[in-house]
């Protein structure tokens, strides 16, 4: 079993849009960043929370968040089919 993080973005209701999977909570929480152009401020509070509410018109999500994971096969979880090293 590998702990891992498992970094998915999308609207309320719904399956993710985005879903990758990290070894280490920062590196989930940096690339969510990434994707929706979040502040300092923002990506240390989803590093913290690993959840952030986001507004739909300013960011084209309701929500990110970070699950944790110790599954075996961390790569099921990336819509890349790879596990982001």
């Amino acid at each position: 079993m590998s702990t891992h993080f498992i970094a998915m973005c999308g609207l309320h209701n719904s399956i993710p849009q985005c879903c990758e999977a990290f070894p280490e909570v920062g590196q989930a929480a940096i690339y969510l960043a990434a994707i929706h152009e979040l502040d300092e401020e923002q990506t240390k509070e989803l590093e913290k929370k690993m959840y952030l509410d986001l507004d739909i018109f300013q960011f084209g999500n309701d929500y990110c968040e970070i699950q944790t994971c110790h599954c075996i096969d961390p790569s099921q979880h990336s819509d890349s089919g790879e596990y982001n090293m």
